[in-house]
């Protein structure tokens, strides 16, 4: 089968660039042709179909510039990129794919790539791995707290809240966008949806998706080898900013008996991390910046535990993921999709959102107690090797692909 990859950027970027690498891989080692649209990059991998990508854009370059021809061109990109419907077009005539699957598409490529898709007879797949589609800040989380005041399309509530980098313009720019796509009916063409856990399809059904046009399908994961070593510190691992709940972290850090942990992430709060870090009298605490491959692979083998205290409804979580298939136990929120993996008792520990003293108690029991340690873990590795097998994915991707080529097209 020819599948056409369709995703913002082509590099790790975060989760959803993790998701698009792997299934490529996947892919491609089951036999299939794959070929990538996405937007130009300076961290891009190489890729055969670069000719074909749209310009690159930088959104917080032009936001710094501002005036009134950079505010059309972000108008212009953000909401319907005729760039890419036009260039996704040729691609289409050029190498004629089977089916296509779509990632995040919004901002950069935009939902105007779906209609040359459409009128191209090439059935469609998107894997959901934000909310953009039902909330135009894309996470429910607004002004330090989840917020679904735009449920039922009242998107101006987005730009009166200021939920987009808590800017008016901002805001106002993602609630014309989340307008005209609910207007246009972006994802009425495509046959299925994935969503990769049941809290994520629970939010678009409520938001009047149809349940039968959203699969549910935990991310695969290439089985990592297991941690060899008793591990020496704590670990998070992440994206540094406010709604990922590293302030409750080390405030938790604070309350719980000293023991080295490593923050790992790059984002834009990481000096203001530092600095409670230092105000905190966090001695402990090494922030050690973005990690990945190899430099990744070896801060999760000396770890002892992981902590993933989200304060949004996280869509899945590789930073959970990872370590439970590793055999690191896992203290996450109770919150979202975390508990779909973080098992309470049974592959790690939960604590309310937000609460560092309960957090901070989670970290003395499992800090304090080897044995809970190993037993935890080895469920932990045991219940995400089971549940994120590549090869089970590879089989239901399968089975939704042929569903969705054998259904005729959506208007």
């Amino acid at each position: 089968m020819r599948i056409l990859l369709c995703s913002n950027f082509y590099y790790r970027r975060g989760g959803d660039c993790t998701y698009l690498l792997a299934l490529q891989r996947l892919l491609e080692q089951h036999g299939h042709e794959t070929a990538v649209f996405s937007m130009r990059h300076p961290q891009n991998l190489a890729c055969p179909q670069e000719p074909y990508f749209v310009d690159h854009l930088d959104y917080a370059e032009l936001n710094r510039a501002k005036n009134p021809a950079n505010a059309v061109k972000v108008l212009q990109r953000s909401i319907w990129s005729n760039q890419a419907r036009r260039r996704i077009a040729r691609l289409i005539a050029d190498w004629k794919p089977d089916l296509a699957h779509l990632q995040n598409i919004h901002a950069y490529l935009t939902p105007a790539i779906i209609g040359p898709l459409r009128r191209a007879g090439v059935p469609m797949v998107w894997t959901l791995h934000d909310y953009k589609l039902i909330c135009p800040n894309d996470n429910f989380y607004s002004n330090g707290r989840i917020c679904e005041e735009c449920k039922g399309g009242r998107y101006w509530r987005c730009a009166r809240n200021r939920c987009k980098k808590n800017s008016f313009a901002a805001s106002t720019v993602v609630a014309l966008e989340a307008a005209v796509h609910r207007w246009l009916g972006v994802g009425k063409p495509v046959g299925r949806f994935i969503a990769p856990s049941h809290f994520v399809k629970g939010k678009f059904t409520e938001c009047g998706y149809a349940p039968d046009r959203i699969a549910v399908m935990p991310h695969f994961l290439e089985t990592p080898p297991p941690s060899a070593t008793a591990g020496s510190y704590g670990l998070y691992a992440g994206t540094l900013m406010p709604f990922k709940g590293v302030g409750t972290l080390l405030q938790a850090l604070a309350k719980a008996s000293p023991h080295p942990f490593h923050i790992l992430g790059g984002g834009a709060m990481l000096e203001e991390y530092r600095r409670q870090a230092r105000e905190l009298g966090l001695e402990q605490v090494v922030f050690r910046g973005f990690l990945s491959g190899a430099e990744l692979s070896a801060a999760l083998a000396g770890a002892a535990y992981a902590v993933v205290p989200s304060e949004w409804w996280e869509t899945f979580s590789y930073a959970a993921q990872e370590p439970l298939a590793r055999g690191l136990p896992v203290i996450a929120a109770n919150l979202g999709a975390l508990p779909e993996l973080v098992v309470d008792g049974q592959t790690g520990l939960l604590f309310p959102a937000g609460n560092a003293a309960a957090l901070a108690e989670q970290i003395d029991r499992l800090w304090g107690d080897a044995g809970l340690r190993r037993r935890l873990g080895a469920q932990a590795r045991e219940f995400t090797c089971a549940k994120c097998d590549a090869e089970r994915y590879y089989r239901e991707l399968m089975d939704l692909y042929a569903a969705v080529r054998q259904t005729p097209p959506r208007a």
